[in-house]
């Protein structure tokens, strides 16, 4: 409590600190001792894991710190504890499922979810019912999610000349811009890479023909329910892997999920496959920049881009 660097990232630290200030000030304390799970509990809901602390924090185990502090994943842990003592509320069971409300809201009824999510009315009865703010504003439905666009597109002849990778578009981009992973897709091809989407076949194990990608996990980490993203981490991992073993890199279309499947998948699955998924996986701007410090990124568009600013997302950082 006494270097502070954190102080301005974000409601946590001030949180704390006032909290530590005051024992200190009052004599009760000579520092962090008498802090109590309710104070914990104040500090981890003004959490809102950006992760931006650690990476300025010098006492990480990144870092060498004997100290190894990882105030983030300590949060989680405060919130999975909350979790198991108390249940995990309706709203965080909603939230840890962006793929069944995206499969069950996208494509046809992608209309009616809109109104629903745009009406002022309808919004202050869900936030009641749901717990979700009505202030809140939710993202659009699409009616065509990007896995019906991904089969039925035809890829580029040179496709393929490069190499091989396969996407992970994310819930997000499935069901609520699939534009995002379409341009991530046409950009591959344009630079040579054959595209796959990691659907189960036949050459893979029955239970997962036809099979496709879940949410990477993250969502329920949030929401304390560990059992939960570890179930699905063992999914999309199944699914992943032979696309691994067969050279191919995961480009994830999202810093979020990127993050989570990179640093956090092995963390509580930790098997040697996840390992080996995690260590093949890039967030698509890295595996873009990589291509460009190569000098192997293909620039050539029948209109110019102009200059292009990229703010690098905290997870990707």
């Amino acid at each position: 409590h006494e270097c502070r660097m954190c102080v301005n990232y974000c409601g946590s630290f001030p949180t704390l600190f006032d909290r530590v200030d005051q024992a200190i000030g009052s004599g009760k304390a000579e520092g962090a001792e008498t802090l109590t799970m309710a104070d914990a509990r104040a500090v981890a809901d003004e959490c809102w894991q950006c992760k931006l602390c650690y990476i300025k924090c010098p006492y990480t185990p990144d870092e060498g710190a004997i100290e190894a502090l990882d105030f983030p994943r300590l949060f989680v842990r405060e919130r999975a504890l909350r979790a198991k003592t108390e249940g995990i509320p309706l709203v965080d069971r909603l939230l840890g499922e962006p793929q069944q409300i995206g499969r069950l809201a996208s494509g046809s009824l992608a209309p009616i979810a809109n109104f629903v999510n745009e009406n002022r009315l309808l919004r202050k009865i869900q936030e009641k019912t749901a717990g979700i703010s009505a202030e809140f504003p939710l993202p659009k439905m699409a009616e065509e999610p990007f896995l019906s666009w991904f089969r039925r597109h035809e890829p580029l002849a040179s496709a393929g000349q490069r190499g091989e990778v396969v996407l992970f578009p994310t819930c997000y981009g499935d069901y609520n811009v699939p534009h995002v992973p379409q341009a991530a897709t046409r950009v591959l091809e344009h630079n040579g890479y054959r595209v796959h989407y990691p659907e189960g076949t036949g050459d893979g194990p029955a239970e997962l023909l036809g099979a496709v990608p879940t949410c990477c996990g993250l969502p329920n980490i949030d929401g304390g329910d560990i059992a939960g993203a570890s179930r699905k981490i063992a999914h999309n991992v199944a699914l992943l892997l032979p696309h691994v073993r067969a050279g191919r890199k995961v480009i994830v279309a999202g810093p979020s999920c990127g993050m989570m499947m990179k640093r956090e998948w092995a963390e509580y699955v930790p098997l040697p496959e996840v390992k080996e998924v995690a260590a093949a996986t890039l967030d698509l701007m890295e595996f873009l920049v990589v291509l460009g410090r190569e000098k192997k990124l293909v620039r050539s568009f029948s209109r110019s881009l102009g200059q292009v600013a990229y703010h690098a997302a905290c997870h990707l950082r």
